[in-house]
């Protein structure tokens, strides 16, 4: 019996060879090997060392020793911050106007915990809900959300710092993927405004303009854009146009207090 020794044809315009395996495409060699555990296990290593970085040992930035630590202990009185640190006319000027939505929950920790390093949980928690809320909701690969976060400096900086920028870009971006759910949701056969998904985007924009003044600056670009598509988009209601109207009108007002 003649063994068969030429080359043959596999369907999906690969070549198999007489004794070998063919050749996977990209995906399926992911699959094939154990690609996607090797990623998620580095995402996850990666992810659980800054976590240890930033909990166990946080940077704490000049400005953050100049006046969001300092107002902090003023709004919960820890260590005397009123009696105990006395402003100028300068920063007396930045505790008048400056809003302080996030010395207010870094205070609440530090007064709950009375460490200083325990600012920083807040803000971990948040990039987690995030992180986990694109994974289950919006089916973005844990691998890539983690691995993609971290390639950027900046982020990595200020993952373990307690920067305020961070946690007002992430609410920022929360509210934006919460606007986009409504949307996507709309247009499905049920079309069923979710009113617990509108508030949490009403809450995330909202704390986005009460952290920094650029926060608010970011509001108002996400409004835009979300007031501009429930006017283009084709194949919604009337109602679920008004919906959102009163959605991102709340999310401005509440963004510019």
């Amino acid at each position: 019996m003649t063994q068969n020794t030429a080359p043959s044809d596999t369907g999906d315009g690969q070549i198999s060879h007489p004794g070998s395996q063919p050749r996977s495409s990209i995906g399926s060699f992911h699959r094939d090997s154990g690609g996607i555990a090797y990623y998620s296990l580095i995402a996850w290593a990666f992810l659980l060392a800054n976590l240890l970085l930033a909990l166990t040992a946080p940077i704490i930035p000049y400005d953050s020793w100049g006046y969001h630590l300092p107002f902090s202990s003023y709004l919960f009185s820890i260590g005397d911050g009123q009696a105990a640190f006395h402003m100028d006319a300068p920063l007396n000027e930045r505790w008048l106007g400056f809003p302080k939505a996030w010395e207010w929950v870094e205070g609440l920790m530090w007064a709950c915990t009375g460490s200083l390093r325990s600012t920083i949980v807040p803000q971990t928690i948040l990039c987690v809900t995030y992180f986990l809320y694109l994974g289950r909701v919006h089916a973005v690969p844990f691998s890539w959300l983690i691995l993609g976060f971290f390639t950027s400096p900046l982020l990595l900086i200020h993952f373990q710092s307690i920067y305020l920028d961070l946690p007002a870009a992430i609410c920022a971006a929360l509210g934006f993927f919460l606007l986009l759910e409504l949307f996507v949701a709309a247009r499905t056969p049920a079309g069923a405004f979710s009113w617990r998904t509108a508030a949490g985007a009403v809450a995330a924009l909202g704390l986005t303009g009460n952290i920094r003044y650029q926060g608010f600056l970011s509001v108002v670009c996400i409004i835009s854009v979300i007031a501009v598509s429930g006017i283009a988009i084709k194949g919604i209601t009337r109602g679920f146009r008004f919906s959102i109207l009163a959605v991102i009108v709340t999310a401005g007002i509440l963004a510019s207090g």
